[in-house]
């Protein structure tokens, strides 16, 4: 799918003599359309207002440029970087006129403007939670403060905060007693931490469908752990991988492939986790027929647990857009996992199916 101003993440207006390192950094990172500085906009309606963070990359010291500019933001009601040519001060009092929130001057730093640009496009999501229930914001915001935690735990070798863990599972739980998997997805899918986008799909949908079968009890709680550290492992691989918009070179890939293994020297030392927990975030890529990884358990080898959330990981993976792929509809989605019938418990997945089909609001 091509990448438009209507499913872009972020938008750049450029003049087209700016620094095409910064702006190919960016679009390595997220969904990118260019907005031309020469184009006009049909305001005859408000679907015409735009809601995505824009880049200016235009010469701001030439009032021409800086008066088209204005003109186009005229429209727009989101946050605003500029990328300045050089630290003039004209420069840099027209971008917070234009309502810039912050600039970078060239050479720019490419990790922290689009460390800049993440954190606007999260701020902006979680804006979006205040119209949810009193139980979801919560569970959202417990979750996201949890979950960031352990990561930082995880990146410098620390034990994690179990009793978060634990009161975060909670909070996960009863957000999702009666929410549908739609919903769920719904409130998460603006936010820009992929990994942690991810873990709450993958914890949400698997606690939404267990409960659905008639899972409760400690069962309930450990899949639902599992699913929220399913991915810790990736703690120790570097954002700039986790996060890149193309297909992985094979080293690169090999490096991704370590964080199962990453997860077992993570977790053997938290001993207030449940064992359930460790084996779904070591196994979670195992395949019935061997081939899966770190450890190529086959069969019988592969526990319920690890069976049940490897199929949400997959259906979340496949449902989520990324910079370089769509999100799969449901019908698509779950076509390809019937075919993955060598890795996936088709057993499991013929009920999750009818999970999925009748998820909806």
């Amino acid at each position: 799918m091509p990448i438009t101003q209507d499913n872009a993440d972020i938008l750049i207006i450029s003049d087209g003599a700016g620094r095409w390192d910064a702006q190919g950094a960016l679009r390595g990172v997220f969904a990118v359309a260019d907005w031309p500085l020469d184009a006009t906009l049909d305001t005859s309606g408000p679907d015409n207002i735009v809601e995505r963070p824009v880049v200016i990359d235009v010469d701001l010291t030439e009032a021409g440029g800086f008066n088209r500019v204005k003109a186009k933001l005229k429209y727009h009601k989101a946050g605003r970087v500029a990328l300045l040519r050089t630290h003039n001060r004209r420069a840099i009092l027209r971008a917070h006129e234009l309502g810039a929130k912050d600039y970078h001057v060239y050479p720019v730093n490419e990790v922290e403007l689009c460390s800049d640009l993440q954190a606007m496009l999260n701020q902006d999501a979680e804006s979006r939670w205040e119209t949810l229930t009193q139980t979801q914001r919560t569970a959202l915001r417990v979750g996201l403060k949890c979950f960031e935690r352990c990561m930082g735990k995880a990146a410098n070798g620390n034990p994690l905060p179990v009793e978060a863990v634990r009161t975060s599972t909670q909070h996960i739980l009863a957000a999702t007693k009666d929410a549908s998997l739609d919903g769920w997805m719904d409130t998460l899918r603006q936010h820009h931490n992929y990994t942690f986008r991810h873990s709450m799909y993958v914890t949400g949908t698997v606690s939404i469908f267990a409960q659905s079968i008639g899972i409760g009890g400690r069962d309930l709680e450990h899949l639902t752990a599992g699913g929220l550290l399913h991915d810790i492992g990736k703690a120790q691989i570097p954002n700039g991988l986790l996060n890149k918009a193309g297909t992985l070179s094979d080293e690169e890939w090999e490096i991704l492939r370590q964080h199962p293994d990453n997860a077992r020297a993570i977790l053997e030392t938290d001993v207030g986790l449940a064992p359930e927990v460790a084996d779904i975030a070591i196994h979670h890529h195992e395949a019935l027929d061997g081939s899966g990884y770190p450890s190529g358990l086959k069969g019988a080898q592969v526990n319920d647990f690890v069976r049940l959330v490897a199929i949400a990981d997959v259906y979340s993976a496949l449902s989520d857009k990324r910079a370089y792929k769509p999100a799969y509809s449901k019908p698509e989605a779950l076509e390809i996992m019937e075919g993955m019938t060598n890795q996936l418990d088709q057993a499991l997945l013929m009920p999750f199916k009818e999970f999925i089909l009748d998820s909806a609001g």
